[in-house]
């Protein structure tokens, strides 16, 4: 599932449903210390999501959360951002977001 390709650097390839790859920035002393099959699966879900861009990361601390790893990173266009909002927001980039 998971391809190396950096000192602590891996690829998790684009799968079915997946819409960018997986990125785990962890060495493999740790992805071997650490319970990692359900934080992985949350990345993969994470790279699933409308409007996500680049790359679902997960940073070195990553361990399970509430549907985002703890320690995942993304980056998505923004109106994807504001259909994650529990409140109404403008995707016009001149507004100010609170």
């Amino acid at each position: 599932m998971l391809r190396q390709i950096g000192k602590a650097t891996y690829l998790m390839p684009v799968e079915e449903g997946m819409r960018v790859p997986g990125l785990i920035i962890a060495t493999e002393k740790l992805l071997k210390e650490i319970e990692i099959e359900r934080p992985l699966q949350q990345v993969k879900n994470v790279a699933s999501l409308k409007g996500i861009v680049g790359y679902s990361i997960a940073m070195p601390d990553i361990h399970w959360g509430y549907g985002f790893p703890i320690g995942g990173v993304s980056a998505t266009t923004s109106t994807a951002a504001c259909a994650w909002r529990p409140f109404p927001c403008s995707s016009k980039r001149s507004e100010k977001l609170p």
